[in-house]
């Protein structure tokens, strides 16, 4: 494997993949793939025991996620059924009109990166 030391962060997604084929069913293991957020091919893959993969889902979403939500806790927070989601919650009640201006931009921006299938 190749590692690549970026003064910017990387946004990686991991999804789990079709294991047909590739390992035992009984093994336990979870084929994952993990994706730069705007590449449709995945940068590698991986077989990893579900421990494993609930620490990196935790890893890879859970920075961005906590620091908002330490840093204004009355503004970002989260419930239980979104906790194996990457989405923090917004209260609209207190969040600024610049804040939520620039979340949206941002989304749009975000959603015009998605390459989109032929024929759609």
């Amino acid at each position: 494997m190749h590692v690549y030391l970026r003064e910017e962060p990387v946004d990686l997604q991991m999804k789990e993949v079709e294991a047909e084929g590739l390992v035992a069913p009984d093994s336990g293991l979870i084929p994952m793939a993990f994706f730069s957020r705007l590449n449709e091919t995945p940068s590698f893959r991986a077989f990893l025991p579900p421990e494993t993969v609930n620490i990196l889902h935790q890893v890879i979403t859970g920075p961005v996620r906590l620091g908002l939500m330490a840093e204004e806790p009355e503004v970002y927070f989260i419930t239980d059924h979104y906790l194996n989601y990457e989405w923090v919650l917004v209260n609209l009640a207190t969040v600024t009109p610049e804040a939520l201006e620039a979340m949206i931009a941002r989304a749009h921006q975000l959603a015009g990166k998605v390459k989109k299938k032929p024929g759609t």
